[in-house]
């Protein structure tokens, strides 16, 4: 019996679909303010960009995407438990025909088709491009050691 319960949980918490057997973490972030311009905006950090979005998806327009980013970005980074971030440490992961970016296990953003197509390419073109430009970033603005 308890071996079936714990079978169970183990389905629930890694799920199908998500590349080695590894879950995605979703971290809270609290609400995120609305912004009704759908104008782009460009998501970065440091004073460098990364990824310019002009794409609204569910009622989250460009802006509020970015800010929902800068979010999990803090979160992210406040959990990661070392100095210093590696860019292999990001990645992406595909769950349920979705794909994402993430840092290690947890969410940072997901490549949606809408981004895809504002962009002229298609789903897995445009997230190797995001997924360069936020290794090329995150590293450099991630907390370090004292040396």
């Amino acid at each position: 019996m308890h071996l079936t319960v714990l079978a169970a949980m183990a389905v629930v918490a890694y799920g199908p679909g998500v590349r080695g057997a590894e879950r995605l973490v979703r971290l809270p972030i609290g609400r995120i303010p609305v912004v009704e311009s759908r104008a782009p905006a460009t998501w970065g950090l440091g004073g460098m960009s990364m990824v310019n979005l002009t794409a609204t998806v569910n009622r989250r327009t460009p802006i509020m995407r970015t800010l929902e980013w800068d979010a999990r970005t803090v979160e992210i980074l406040s959990r990661i438990g070392k100095p210093g971030l590696r860019r292999g440490e990001i990645r992406l992961a595909h769950d349920g025909g979705k794909t994402y970016i993430c840092v290690g296990p947890y969410l940072l953003l997901e490549v949606t088709p809408a981004d895809a197509r504002a962009a002229k390419k298609d789903v897995a073109a445009l997230a190797q491009e995001w997924l360069a430009q936020v290794r090329r970033v995150l590293p450099q603005v991630a907390p370090v050691g004292s040396r």
